[in-house]
C-alpha cells in the first residue's frame, strides 16, 4: 500500500478544483451551541470535539472547540449559516427583505458566495461588523479564517443583546442567584 503525504492530497485536491482553504472549521463550543440553539446549525454538522489549552473559558478551564463537517464548513464559507442566524433573529437587509429566501443556496459556487456575502455584508454593517473589500474577496475566496471571524463577531453581538434582553426581563443566572441570596436573607431576619 503507498503511503500518501498531506503535501501530495492537498496538491491532488487543488488539482480536483476545490480551494486549499475549503477545510473543516474549528469553533468554539459555546459558538457551536449559539449556533445550534439559534437553528443555523444542528447538532449532527459536529464531526469532532476536544479542549484546546491555549484559549480557556470564563471559569479558566481549556475550552471546547467543535470541528465541523465538511458539508458544515462548507455552509459557513457560503455564508448561509450567518444568513439563518440572522433571520432566526428576525433581521432583514436592507429594504425590509428577508434575508434567507434571497441566499443562493450551492456551497461551493463562487459565484453564490459573491451573491450571499454582498448580501449579508450590508446587514452585518447594521450590527456593527464591517466587511471591507479585502475581507469580502477572501469570503468570495472560500476563506475560512475570514469566515470564521464573521461568525465570532456576530456571535459576540447577538449572544450581547440576547443577554441583555434577559438581564431586562429579570432572567440570567446573576439575577436569579441576587434573587435567591435575597430570600436567604430575608428569612434569616425572619427568624
Amino acid at each position: 500500500q503507498p503511503s500518501y503525504s498531506l503535501r501530495s492530497t492537498m496538491s491532488g485536491y487543488r488539482r480536483r478544483g476545490k480551494q486549499k482553504n475549503q477545510s473543516n472549521i474549528v469553533l468554539r463550543g459555546e459558538v457551536f451551541q449559539f449556533l445550534c440553539r439559534n437553528r443555523a446549525l444542528k447538532k449532527d454538522h459536529a464531526a469532532s470535539t476536544f479542549t484546546n489549552q491555549r484559549s480557556q473559558d470564563a471559569r479558566g478551564n481549556a475550552a471546547p472547540m467543535v470541528q465541523l463537517t465538511f458539508h458544515a464548513s462548507l455552509t459557513v464559507q457560503s455564508g448561509l449559516v450567518v444568513g439563518r442566524l440572522l433571520d432566526s433573529f428576525g433581521y432583514s437587509n436592507v429594504g425590509g427583505k428577508k434575508i434567507l429566501p434571497t441566499l443562493k443556496k450551492t456551497e461551493s459556487d463562487s459565484g453564490a458566495r459573491k451573491h450571499n456575502w454582498h448580501l449579508l455584508a450590508n446587514c452585518l454593517q447594521q450590527h456593527g461588523i464591517v466587511l471591507d473589500l479585502d475581507k469580502q474577496t477572501r469570503l468570495v475566496n472560500g476563506d475560512s479564517k475570514v469566515a470564521v471571524w464573521v461568525v465570532n463577531r456576530l456571535f459576540k453581538t447577538l449572544h450581547n443583546k440576547t443577554n441583555q434582553k434577559a438581564k431586562r426581563r429579570g432572567g440570567g443566572f446573576a439575577a436569579r442567584k441576587q434573587q435567591q441570596q435575597r430570600a436567604v436573607a430575608e428569612r434569616a431576619q425572619i427568624s
